[in-house]
């Protein structure tokens, strides 16, 4: 079994300071026999770092531990760290999608050393590498202070969608709320989550946003849609914004769906979702002042194939590839290389944060229908 609360591994060649959290430090090097022995038997042991740390790449947003204890409820409700979640063990395979992507965030799970090397076993091959806090020590038991039923939240959006949600400042958020008073009577500002799955991102979207707007979540599969309905009426207040769940084939529907949308277009979202044409057509059918927020797998800086999917050229990004699907009318706050986890398996990936200043029309110099 993983060794309890590890302390961070140190790269060669970065440190990251973030408050009362532990990760793992992705080690960009040639040679990863430079870092002494015992720190690289950590690094499959602790979560990972999303991004590439260097001097372009501004600083990390720092997130809170996700604490989930796996005991029964009926021993939560006894006693529980403060500020963590329920969730058994044996609901833990049939309530995945209510975790956070895997070592986006860090995640803690509290229980005996069973229930730990169960969780660990259901949640190691989807790629989550959690922090495991054994309670079976004596010594945990004290800090068990809380009783009650309380569970807070195990749900998390995107690690990129929350820090560029995050990063807007009050004068930007007022600017895209003050938009709302200069609308016509029954119009309402509009965000958009392409391929929104069970709306983790959608429901994010919501609540940083606010009354003012409707979000909507489009994806074709519905179950999944299910799950993101349930998610949104949990978790959203009478403050927040509405949210509906459309069954779609974006692909096929969405640049028709989106153009004759009756409402204006001012936040559009995309995560491991990709369908260029779309892409293309956003500038066109935008508000000016509007924001694009995206991040997707693209092809491996090495040139070769991918570790995992998406293998198809045509559902990946080419280096640099948004900024040209999107033209130049738009202002970048974020563009730069990380990675995304896809199958366990890290996977290059573009992040890319832009507002629009300018309709423009897009470059069609990308074969984006291959």
């Amino acid at each position: 079994m993983p060794p309890v609360d590890m302390p961070a591994v140190l790269s060669p060649l970065a440190i990251v300071v973030l408050s009362h959290t532990i990760f793992e430090i992705r080690v960009v090097a040639k040679n990863r026999h430079d870092v002494n022995s015992k720190a690289a038997g950590l690094f499959e042991q602790t979560p990972r770092l999303l991004w590439r740390l260097n001097h372009h790449q501004p600083s990390l947003v720092p997130q809170e531990e996700i604490v989930i204890d796996v005991r029964p409820e009926s021993v939560f409700v006894q006693g529980h760290f403060p500020g963590s979640a329920s969730l058994p063990v044996d609901l833990l395979f049939k309530k995945m999608f209510q975790l956070p992507p895997p070592r986006e965030w860090p995640l803690v799970l509290v229980g005996t050393d069973e229930q730990l090397e169960q969780a660990n076993h259901l949640l190691h091959p989807k790629g989550w590498r959690p922090i495991l806090r054994r309670v079976d020590d004596l010594s945990r038991m004290n800090q068990l202070t809380e009783t009650g039923a309380n569970s807070l939240p195990t749900w998390r959006p995107n690690a990129f969608l929350a820090r560029v949600l995050s990063s807007l400042d009050e004068e930007t958020m007022k600017s895209l709320s003050d938009s709302y008073a200069l609308l016509p009577p029954g119009m309402i500002n509009t965000a958009v989550d392409l391929g929104c799955g069970s709306g983790r991102d959608t429901v994010a979207m919501a609540k940083r946003l606010g009354r003012q707007w409707t979000v909507l979540g489009i994806d074709e599969h519905e179950g999944a849609l299910d799950r993101g309905r349930a998610l949104a009426q949990s978790e959203l207040k009478e403050e927040d914004a509405t949210v509906q769940f459309i069954n779609m084939d974006i692909r096929k529907e969405g640049i028709a769906f989106l153009s004759s949308y009756p409402h204006p277009l001012r936040l559009v979202h995309g995560c491991r979702f990709l369908y260029k044409p779309i892409l293309e057509a956003l500038p066109n059918v935008m508000e000016v002042g509007g924001w694009v927020i995206y991040s997707h797998f693209q092809d491996p800086v090495d040139g070769g194939p991918p570790p995992a999917p998406p293998f198809r050229p045509s559902r990946r990004l080419q280096r640099g590839e948004l900024k040209l699907l999107l033209g130049d009318g738009f202002d970048i706050l974020h563009d730069y290389e990380g990675e995304l986890i896809t199958r366990g398996v890290f996977v290059t990936a573009s992040f890319y944060a832009a507002q629009l200043r300018v309709r423009q029309q897009s470059s069609n110099n990308n074969d984006s229908t291959k």
